[in-house]
């Protein structure tokens, strides 16, 4: 691609399905990052991978100089904004304008 920067990506992904080693309501896990989560809801698998991605992202390149994630995690957006259009949400007012 030639780009004059570094790009780096990781595939977070998660499947809902059951089976014994799915997680199971008030079950607490303790994240990559050592955080401890209780899952209140078992379709939150999308947001756990997520999570841990950008935390392994964030760990394996250490000068990181944007996070972006690219994620359908829910099905609210796709109501809110159809599905032509993606959500975002950002803390750097300046790479949203720039993504945008």
């Amino acid at each position: 691609l030639r780009l004059p920067c570094r790009v780096a990506a990781a595939l977070c992904l998660a499947e809902n399905a059951i089976g014994p080693e799915a997680y199971k309501p008030s079950t607490i896990l303790t994240s990559l990052k050592g955080l401890t989560v209780e899952v209140g809801n078992t379709d939150a698998e999308g947001r756990l991978a997520l999570a841990e991605g950008m935390t392994y992202m964030q760990r394996r390149y250490e000068r990181v100089a944007a996070l972006v994630d690219f994620a359908t995690l829910t099905g609210a957006m796709r109501i809110a904004l159809g599905e032509a259009h993606a959500g975002l949400f950002a803390n750097d007012d300046a790479l949203c304008a720039a993504l945008l």
